[in-house]
């Protein structure tokens, strides 16, 4: 949950464009998120299957606002 956290704030801080990995790359799999136009979105197993997928994604204006009250809603919900 920190680290969900700690990435829409990474990305909300600075408008160039930037990748974060969620959890940390070198684990069983892993997301990464790139800001960018348009956005991306990267799920990755390479230590198992070596699969990756990469989708692009059309978020509208107010997404890191709805983004952070889903992440406020999932820490309330597990009592953090």
């Amino acid at each position: 949950m920190r680290a969900w956290g700690s990435l829409l704030d990474a990305v909300e801080e600075d408008d160039s464009v930037f990748a974060g990995d969620w959890p940390p790359e070198g684990r069983t799999a892993y997301l990464t998120f790139v800001a960018d136009d348009p956005y991306v979105v990267e799920v990755c197993d390479a230590p198992s299957t070596r699969i990756c997928v990469r989708v692009p994604l059309d978020l509208g204006d107010d997404w890191i606002t709805e983004a952070r009250e889903r992440h406020a809603a999932a820490r309330q919900a597990l009592g953090m």
